[in-house]
This record gives structure tokens, C-alpha cells and sequence, in this order.
């Protein structure tokens, strides 16, 4: 692999670390530390080039997070949690555009039950 692709191997599996440290919610650094260097020393989480996105997604405008309650795509709970202040890591207020992508794939994922 030529090295430009190991380059952006070494720095998909660094952010690849990065965010599942962080998703997991690891804050003790000790286990961190650990877990960061297992990760490291272990098989790879990323194999091969990597390229992410580099456009922006489109929002559906015409709708809202509370307006897909009504739609039938989330539940009024589902909407509330996401709205919470307790939520701070993946907030979505209830006035938020989902993107357009989104609504397509939870509309079609409900069509087909």
C-alpha cells in the first residue's frame, strides 16, 4: 500500500479509537488508556482506505422532529428523549429538520411491516 493510504489508514483507525471510546462513555482514564492500547496493538478496526463523506446532507424542511410523531415514524417518547436536556451528547430538539435521507429511510423502513 502506497503511503498515502497508510497514512489515511493510521488516521482512520485513530479516529475509529477515538469514537468508540467516546461513544462507549470510557471517561476513567486508567480503563481508557487501556482500552486505547489495546485497540492499538490488536487487529485493526479499519482494513483498507477509507473516505468520508465531504458534502453537506440535505434537511427536509418540511418537517419536523414533533411533526414525525404525527407522520407515524417516532413515537412521542422516542421524540421526547432525544429532546431531553439529560441527552446532551445526541440531542435533537424537537424542532430540528431531520435530513432528507433520514425521513426517506424511516419512512420506508415502516412501509415495508
Amino acid at each position: 500500500m502506497n503511503k498515502y493510504f497508510s497514512t489515511l489508514k493510521k488516521r482512520a483507525n485513530d479516529r475509529a479509537k477515538e469514537a468508540t471510546l467516546s461513544v462507549l462513555g470510557i471517561n476513567n482514564p486508567s480503563l481508557r488508556s487501556h482500552l486505547n492500547q489495546k485497540m492499538e496493538t490488536d487487529e485493526k478496526f479499519i482494513n483498507g482506505p477509507v473516505f468520508e463523506q465531504m458534502f453537506s446532507w440535505e434537511r427536509d424542511t418540511n418537517y419536523q422532529m414533533q411533526d414525525l410523531v404525527s407522520e407515524g415514524l417516532l413515537s412521542q417518547a422516542v421524540v421526547d428523549a432525544l429532546d431531553s436536556d439529560k441527552n446532551k451528547r445526541y440531542a435533537f430538539k424537537k424542532t430540528w429538520h431531520p435530513f432528507a435521507h433520514q425521513y426517506k429511510a424511516w419512512n420506508d423502513l415502516l412501509k415495508k411491516r
